[in-house]
């Protein structure tokens, strides 16, 4: 006879552990990287004691191998108004550029769309926040 094969549903499992115990090792060293602190400039989060989320440069959803999608390259450590509020990287207002091959692990740049409202509504333009030298130090 044949033997019998692993039911699919654990098999599912077991990927799925070892994609999460990898995407939390690469949040950690991110935000081991970003010295536990918000890198958007000049932000003061810090002040009100915001929680901290790693946010994916590149988006998770993409699809891809998702392996490589969780890497710490691809990681940067934003409080949750920067990463997720009214005016974030979610909502589209605000954009990360980085300035080297090594992307987040290296110096970004950092702009905030500027949007005119009403009658005369535009998809705006954007300004740059700041650009930093080496991680968390601005110019």
């Amino acid at each position: 006879m044949f033997p019998k094969p692993p039911p699919l549903r654990s098999e599912r499992q077991a990927k799925r552990r070892t994609r999460t115990a990898a995407e939390r090792k690469a949040k950690k060293a991110a935000k081991l990287r970003d010295r536990n602190r918000c890198r958007w400039p000049r932000c003061r989060c810090h002040f009100d004691k915001e929680p901290l989320e790693s946010a994916h440069w590149r988006g998770k959803g993409i699809g891809g191998d998702h392996g490589l999608r969780s890497h710490s390259e691809n990681l940067i450590t934003l409080c949750r108004d920067r990463h997720q509020g009214y005016v974030s990287l979610h909502s589209g207002d605000l954009r990360i550029a980085p300035l080297t091959d090594e992307t987040m692990d290296g110096p970004c740049e950092f702009y905030r769309r500027e949007r005119t409202y009403g009658a005369f509504a535009d998809e705006g333009t954007w300004v740059l926040e700041g650009r930093e030298v080496v991680i968390g130090r601005l110019e």
